[in-house]
């Protein structure tokens, strides 16, 4: 028997066609076959799949299917850990009991004994006793947040290796602000005047001014696209040159301090240095026109008699508008200058206006960023969405970033669920292809009413707080989904024509 097929020094039997590599002691091994060849009943087995012939032993084991590969088996079925010079104690296997000492194993602490400290956390009444657990135990159960926050569910093991179980109280502890004042700077931001509506008006006063002049070949109001240029000035020459425009806002407080009246505007952003700049206050009362170059100060202050910008400040419309045809031509060349996120959401309306076109829908931009309205079809108002797939681009769904300004604090930008109120009355939504394909689902787009999001309970209410972001799929997905039917659905606007 020897002879025919090698032996693990393990116990399992196994062909001489295999290579068995557990053990180096050949004095050991040796032993292990004199013992089988006496069929002595204490031999080990490690019973490694359903071939193995176990009628030449004096008891085979009776239930196959309940051995686990690589555990050591005697043919009563007992388990045992060789560790390389004896046979070792389990007490730490799932058998009861041991079969060298024949002692009975020692029941597994409770979780009221190992984690007495989690008893104020624990729900007794939706759990049971903390003694029907132990700390290793998967079951998820329900614990009380000790700083108020809802109760939550979680694993009796992840609770007891984490440090803080209430993720909401995870989340308090990365913040960088306090709640409080976050909340006091979104309610700050919400009644502050509208700076980016004010320079969106302001730009729309200026181009109205110079759009009939017969000094110009063309004026084009570009700003709410996002370019550093405002307005686009053709020259008759077919020179295209940048205007930007600012608005002057009222010191209030400093003009009440010093007895006069100030303007300024904040000179943050770095432009080139001949960009002209055309500067207007919100009553219309004081304008000023001036190259970049030569509006050094970070805060830049106009309107009273000493300032050192009194000579390109100006008191009425008609100075104004002459001096920038005088200086018009001397400003920088118009080159688009937007960033690539901008530049492919601007792609996409361009896309969903040429799908409105061939459907004879009326399409038209919103000519200010100071609101929640891209743009109008069939005079409904939309918010409109480009995502593409950064990550996993094996999926079909997508993540679409729901979240509007809320001001800022400490320098840091805040953001805020949409409203039920913002005056939005459809989001729609265009998805990039994946990989390599992205062009795959271009002018093809999903249509969902503002009362679907209301639903789902994604923007923000009186009963609702509001989501930053939801989920989509791609036309072709073929699971279900709640997205799917909105996918070129532009019914809403055709019916409104019907009526």
């Amino acid at each position: 028997m020897g002879d025919a097929m090698d032996v693990d020094f393990l116990g399992a039997i196994a062909p001489e066609s295999e290579n068995i590599n557990h053990t180096d002691s050949i004095l050991g091994k040796r032993k292990l076959e004199e013992a089988i060849e006496d069929n002595d009943d204490s031999v080990e087995s490690k019973v490694e799949d359903n071939k193995v012939d176990l009628s030449k032993y004096a008891t085979a084991p009776t239930d196959l299917k309940a051995r686990v590969k690589h555990m050591q088996y005697n043919f009563s079925g007992e388990v045992r850990r060789w560790r390389g010079d004896e046979w070792s104690c389990p007490h730490d296997l799932r058998q009861g009991r041991c079969m060298k000492c024949k002692e009975q194993k020692q029941p597994t602490p409770t979780l009221d004994v190992t984690d007495a400290h989690l008893v104020s956390e624990w729900c007794e009444e939706e759990n049971g006793p903390m003694s029907g657990y132990t700390r290793g135990s998967e079951k998820q159960v329900y614990f009380k947040c000790t700083n108020g926050h809802p109760k939550y569910r979680t694993a009796v093991r992840g609770r007891v290796r984490a440090t803080i179980g209430c993720l909401q109280c995870v989340f308090d502890s990365q913040r960088k602000h306090d709640p409080k004042d976050v909340e006091a700077a979104r309610i700050a931001a919400s009644t502050r005047p509208n700076l980016v509506q004010i320079g969106d008006e302001t730009e729309l006063y200026v181009f109205n001014l110079l759009k009939d002049l017969p000094c110009f070949q063309s004026v084009e109001c570009i700003g709410f696209s996002g370019d550093k240029t405002d307005i686009v000035v053709t020259l008759l020459n077919g020179d295209r040159k940048s205007l930007q425009v600012k608005p002057l806002i009222f010191e209030k407080n400093t003009s009440e301090l010093m007895g006069k009246r100030l303007f300024q505007f904040s000179n943050i952003i770095v432009y080139d240095a001949d960009m002209l700049f055309a500067m207007i206050s919100r009553d219309r009362t004081i304008f000023a026109v001036d190259f970049y170059k030569n509006l050094s100060a970070k805060t830049i202050r106009f309107g009273y008699e000493n300032s050192k910008y009194k000579n390109c400040t100006f008191k009425t419309a008609e100075d104004f508008v002459n001096k920038i045809v005088e200086l018009i031509p001397l400003s920088t060349e118009m080159v688009e200058n937007v960033s690539e996120n901008i530049k492919v959401e601007i792609e996409s309306l361009k896309r969903l206006q040429a799908i409105c076109i061939s459907k004879n829908l009326n399409y038209r931009r919103n000519t200010t960023n100071g609101d929640t309205v891209d743009c109008f079809i069939n005079d409904r108002a939309i918010q409109a969405k480009f995502r593409t797939k950064r990550k996993q681009p094996g999926t079909s769904t997508y993540s679409i970033d729901f979240t509007k300004s809320a001001g800022s604090l400490n320098g840091t930008l805040l953001k805020q669920p949409y409203s039920a109120n913002d005056p939005f009355e459809f989001v729609i939504v265009e998805v990039a292809g994946l990989g390599t394909d992205k062009e795959k689902y271009f002018s093809q787009f999903l249509v969902i009413p503002k009362k679907v999001l209301t639903d789902r309970k994604v923007l923000k209410s009186a009963t609702e707080k509001g989501k930053t972001s939801f989920n989509v799929v791609t036309p072709d997905y073929t699971a279900d989904h709640w997205s799917k039917k909105y996918w070129d659905d532009f019914s809403p606007f055709v019916q409104q024509i019907v009526q």
